[in-house]
Order: C-alpha cells, then structure tokens, then sequence
C-alpha cells in the first residue's frame, strides 16, 4: 500500500514540477516582451556605453556579452548587465521613455 502511494504521490509531484516550468518560461517570455526590458532598451545602452568608453577598442567582456544576449533577443539580461556596466563607469543610465522614442 505504501509503495502505491508513494508512486501516487511522485507523479503528482513530478506533474506540477513540469507544470510550474512551462508556466515560469512562458511569463518570462511576456516580460521580456514588455516594460524596459527590449530592443531599443538594449540598443540605447550600448550606444551609450560605447560613447562614454574613453578605453578606444577595448571594452569589458560583460559589455560583450550582454550586446550578445541583446542580440540574442535576451533582452532581460542584456539590459540589466548594461545597466551595471554603465553604473561601474558611472555614467547615469537614463529613462525608459526616451527608449522607446529613438
């Protein structure tokens, strides 16, 4: 009785584990597509990050990999890996609004 039930219990466990997967992508996949978190948000960033680097060609590998992840269409991470670059050289990031109109 006790390995029936036990049987029971992992399938409803192991079934509301995929469950709860499907849904955590999918929401993340509409708060990518929403808030500050896009394409011209990333585009804005780098460009930025590229006026303000006094370093010539050299630039850090998380500036790197963050225009990656935007281009990736990773736009979350890009976004919030450009944002500590740009506090690391202090340089003030500015509002999401004026994303969205370049």
């Amino acid at each position: 009785m006790t390995t029936k039930y036990f049987l029971h219990a992992a399938a409803v466990l192991s079934s509301a584990i995929v469950a709860f997967g499907y849904a955590g992508s999918a929401s993340a996949d509409v708060a990518q597509a929403t808030g500050e978190d896009t394409a011209a948000r990333c585009q804005q960033l780098s460009s930025l990050y590229s006026r303000h680097n006094t370093n010539g060609y050299a630039r850090p590998i998380e500036v790197d990999a963050a225009v990656e992840d935007c281009r990736k269409g990773n736009y979350a991470a890009g976004v919030a890996a450009l944002k500590r670059a740009l506090a690391r050289a202090q340089i003030p990031v500015p509002a999401t609004e004026s994303a969205r109109s370049q």
